[in-house]
């Protein structure tokens, strides 16, 4: 089952809330692709603090050393580098948001790796919150509720279209990202998180027809059995339906 990003400091997108920084100013964790506040990779992105470390991975906040207002969140791959899966995973989630390039997906700069052999990614730095956390907050109301769902459905449709399946949607895998265009703050959604997303086609150790992939809550029944063969764009319809109802209803 994917790991499941509910605290926004292990978010690989998230920035941290006002405050005092969880990690800033400590010492980076001992394990390959290890960085410290300070560190410059690939002579571009200088590492300014740590906003969380996962299982699997550490997410650090950068700044654009040629671009000096533009901070990136530079995410690292630090322990099963030698693990196929977990190298394909991370090398994917790369690959496919580049690929779809929509504006409701998160975006990738760039991809490459340290010397140290540890692959990193670099992606866009958002401003906001989960769609778990703002549901955790109350319901929103049903003009916020259309204007996200719709925005859901236009990156669907584009990755879709390219044959891909996320497999993975639910709320903590949604981001929402206040924007002021002209006098009104409106959510810009980005969905987050393609890691273990499926190609049509494509025969990899990430497809497994025994492997259980993806949240119980907004499984498709042949996902939950276990049935990959089967997953398609419904798959992520049927997780995209259950998470339109828990916007309404309150409960997924």
């Amino acid at each position: 089952m994917a790991e499941r990003l509910s605290n926004p400091a292990t978010d690989p997108t998230i920035a941290p809330p006002t405050g005092p920084a969880s990690g800033a100013g400590g010492a980076a964790p001992s394990a390959p692709g290890a960085l410290r506040s300070g560190t410059v990779v690939a002579e571009t992105y200088e590492i300014t603090r740590l906003l969380g470390q996962g299982g699997m991975g550490a997410v650090w906040e950068a700044k654009h050393l040629r671009l000096p207002d533009k901070r990136v969140v530079v995410k690292v791959l630090l322990f099963g580098t030698s693990d196929p899966v977990a190298l394909a995973r991370f090398r994917r989630e790369a690959d496919i948001a580049s690929r779809l390039g929509h504006p409701n997906i998160v975006q990738v700069l760039d991809f490459n790796t340290l010397p140290d052999g540890a692959p990193y990614i670099v992606l866009e730095l958002l401003q906001g919150e989960t769609l778990a956390a703002r549901l955790f907050r109350g319901l929103p109301t049903f003009d916020q509720t259309t204007a996200i769902v719709s925005q859901i459905g236009s990156a669907l449709a584009a990755a879709h279209r390219e044959g891909i399946v996320h497999r993975d949607l639910k709320p903590d895998n949604i981001f929402l990202c206040p924007t002021d265009p002209g006098g009104e703050v409106r959510d810009v959604v980005k969905i987050l998180d393609f890691g273990i997303s499926k190609i049509r086609g494509a025969k990899t150790v990430l497809t497994q027809d025994a492997a259980l992939i993806g949240t119980p809550q907004y499984m498709a029944p042949e996902q939950a059995t276990g049935r990959n063969d089967e997953i398609d764009a419904r798959t992520d319809i049927f997780a995209f339906g259950a998470i339109v109802f828990e916007m309404l209803a309150g409960r997924p």
